[in-house]
């Protein structure tokens, strides 16, 4: 019986402690532990808990001289809780920044370092696809955010981990997707973290075009529309659903647009 309890301890801890797991795992527990902060500090916490996760997929590299783009994701970790927190309001809370200052700001500061922080001509000149493309994927995903209660979002993660991996991107891409997911568990029913979960996972979707991209379309950019697709169809399936619920909506949802990203790469594939 002892041996039987060794053996099952000395597996979890494998699985916890393995490379797949480690990111969601720590997102979680520190997601849990932000709700100590509150509800009204919950999209400070929940950028805190992505941090977390992202910290423990990339170390021990230095996240914050490593060349790799996957690497520099607990850097943009921080601008975004920065810009969430700079933010909050929408401009009508009493020293809060405008969206219309801060997400250009933020676009370009995330962007510079998602980059690799370029500083000569050619680099920076680059930056432009990168800064638009975040900007519009924040816009959207701020919007969408805004109406989901934090089960589409967890969905959304899933479904862009699950299309990174049907894509053949490096496997850090979907451990990175999945810690936004994770802390999306850990801090459900806390309203205010959606957002800032929202933009973590559009950093993951355009760190990894952006990472991928050599000028030509690759699956990768479709497996990038998969969270979107999760947040354009779960609130159009659940009114068909009859009140089963948003769980299930966000799951089907998460279902059918990674399908359709399948899809697309299958015939992109066959071209």
């Amino acid at each position: 019986m002892h041996e039987q309890l060794a053996r099952i301890y000395h597996l979890a801890r494998r699985m916890v402690v393995a490379p797949l797991w480690r990111a969601p795992v720590v997102a979680f527990a520190a997601g849990l532990l932000a709700r100590l902060l509150g509800p009204a500090r919950a999209g400070l916490g929940a950028a805190l808990a992505v941090l977390a996760g992202w910290l423990a997929l990339v170390l021990p590299l230095n996240p914050f001289t490593a060349a790799g783009p996957v690497a520099r994701l607990p850097g943009a970790a921080v601008l975004l809780a920065v810009y969430m927190q700079a933010g909050r309001g929408q401009g009508r809370a009493r020293g809060a920044v405008p969206g219309w200052v801060g997400l250009p700001l933020y676009a370009v500061a995330a962007s510079w370092w998602l980059r690799g922080a370029p500083l000569d001509g050619p680099g920076i000149a680059n930056l432009v696809p990168v800064i638009l493309g975040l900007a519009g994927a924040a816009v959207v995903a701020g919007r969408v955010a805004a109406r989901d209660a934090g089960t589409t979002t967890i969905a959304a993660a899933a479904a862009l981990a699950a299309a990174l991996e049907l894509s053949g991107a490096a496997p850090h891409w979907s451990r990175a997707a999945l810690a936004p997911a994770a802390a999306g568990l850990g801090m459900l029913g806390l309203g205010e973290a959606v957002a800032p979960l929202a933009q973590a996972i559009v950093l993951v979707a355009v760190a990894a075009v952006a990472a991928s991209n050599r000028g030509r379309f690759v699956p990768v950019d479709l497996a990038a529309a998969a969270p979107f697709l999760v947040w354009v169809l779960a609130p159009r399936l659940l009114p068909r659903l009859n009140r089963a619920g948003p769980a299930l909506a966000a799951g089907l949802a998460a279902v059918c647009g990674v399908g359709l990203v399948w899809g697309a790469m299958t015939l992109l594939n066959h071209r």
